[in-house]
């Protein structure tokens, strides 16, 4: 097993843990955030904070994308984020 390290939490904040719920059929919102609004715990630059594992149920073709991707600063101020890496997998 590999051990990641959440970046939400590399600047001493705790994440409040990750959170997945299905909203539709093949639509999951998927969510992770720091307890409380301190900027000095916030993390600059990029890292992991979520690794996600599916299993296939079929045997036919299935595209996977990520869309909607923000993130949201203590100040309630959103950055879309663009670079996905692995965001797509066919």
């Amino acid at each position: 097993a590999v051990n990641y390290v959440n970046f939400l939490e590399s600047e001493g904040g705790a994440a409040m843990g990750f959170r997945a719920v299905k909203t539709e059929d093949g639509v999951v919102n998927i969510s992770n955030a720091l307890v409380g609004s301190d900027p000095g715990q916030a993390p600059e630059g990029s890292g992991i904070i979520a690794v996600l594992h599916f299993k296939v149920l079929e045997e036919k073709p299935t595209q996977l994308d990520l869309q909607n991707v923000f993130f949201l600063n203590s100040a309630q101020e959103s950055d879309d984020i663009t670079q996905l890496s692995g965001g797509s997998v066919n």
